[in-house]
């Protein structure tokens, strides 16, 4: 199919001793548009709409389409330059 699929990263600073709830803080959201079955997409992002990231920092992805009825499959590499 043709929809959209949103990739979006996230990430939690984990607290030593806190049990409060954890909230995940949005870095940045990059949108994909399908080209048809079976073909695979490339994407980069250079830089996080939300910049404070630190040493501890936990970032993880979370993924969801325009179609509830479409089958995505996601692989990503996260690369740090200092």
């Amino acid at each position: 199919g043709t929809g959209s699929s949103y990739i979006s990263l996230f990430k939690w600073t984990p607290v030593d001793n806190d049990s409060t709830t954890i909230t995940p803080v949005l870095l940045d959201t990059a949108t994909i548009t399908g080209k048809g079955n079976d073909k695979p997409r490339s994407w980069a992002e250079t830089s996080f709409t939300q910049a404070a990231v630190a040493a501890g920092d936990i970032i993880f992805t979370q993924i969801k389409t325009d179609t509830d009825t479409k089958t995505i499959y996601f692989n990503s590499t996260l690369e740090i330059e200092f």
